[in-house]
């Protein structure tokens, strides 16, 4: 018996989804699988869009609601960007599968990232603006972080490390 069959065998929870010769078993909420047969499973499953794999457990949300996520994340979405753009070495993404390690593929909504640091000097968040729908209110606290000396000498050290300006 060969490992991908025996793997599947151990971690498959039973599904009603058909089973189609030469093609791996659908991922399903729940399964038990190492990050190598997730990535496998979800590579032949195109029509899904988000599933993730979390301490080694397929997770797969529901369709996401204007009001509840679609609003929120753009709203979030727009305070990173703006961030991002002010900010030498920063890389903001969208729905992107991270690789933390070899039980956990997560697809955060939105992630920032910089090389090298675990801060993002000068990044405020106005949660009462934020949850109140104030925009403007939000990106005025942004822009004062922006403006910060802590912000200032982020982007120095950055540029002196040779990252984007």
């Amino acid at each position: 018996m060969g490992t991908d069959v025996l793997t599947e065998a151990m971690t498959h929870i039973p599904s009603t989804a058909p089973i189609q010769p030469g093609h791996p078993l659908p991922l399903e909420p729940g399964d038990r699988l190492t990050r190598a047969e997730f990535e496998r499973r979800y590579d032949a499953m195109p029509e899904v869009k988000k599933a993730e794999l979390i301490e080694g457990v397929v997770y797969m949300p529901s369709p996401v609601r204007y009001k509840s996520h679609g609003k929120p994340h753009s709203d979030i979405h727009g305070w990173l960007f703006n961030y991002s753009v002010a900010t030498a070495g920063v890389e903001l993404a969208d729905n992107v599968t991270l690789r933390l390690d070899a039980d956990n593929d997560p697809q955060p909504d939105l992630i920032l990232r910089i090389d090298e640091s675990r801060v993002f000097p000068g990044l405020r968040l106005n949660l009462g603006a934020m949850l109140n729908g104030d925009l403007a209110k939000v990106l005025m606290d942004l822009q004062e972080g922006i403006e910060s000396e802590q912000h200032a000498a982020f982007i120095k050290q950055v540029e002196s490390l040779g990252q984007r300006p």
